[in-house]
């Protein structure tokens, strides 16, 4: 009886926690990351994300059209989750 009325609150919580779980940057970046060269994300990787990605392979590559191909990959997935939901 009472989900019915929750259900504006449940929907807005569900989108704007779909759009922000892809953003996580610095939470990976920060902690992961030394001066060496590919070294973002942690040893073994353990550490990159979807949105450390594109920026690994843009900045420590030097690979910026494959990092911003790439970089379309979060939208897409926010933008289709939105949709869906």
């Amino acid at each position: 009886m009472l989900v019915p009325q929750l259900r504006p609150v449940i929907l807005f919580a569900v989108i704007t926690s779909t759009i922000d779980g892809p953003q996580i940057f610095t939470e990976s970046q920060v902690p992961f990351h030394s001066d060496g060269p590919g070294s973002t994300g942690g040893p073994g990787q353990e550490g990159l994300t979807i949105v450390l990605h594109p920026w690994q392979k843009a900045f420590n590559d030097h690979q910026f059209g494959y990092g911003a191909a790439i970089g379309w990959s979060p939208f897409t997935l926010v933008a289709l989750f939105a949709i869906i939901n």
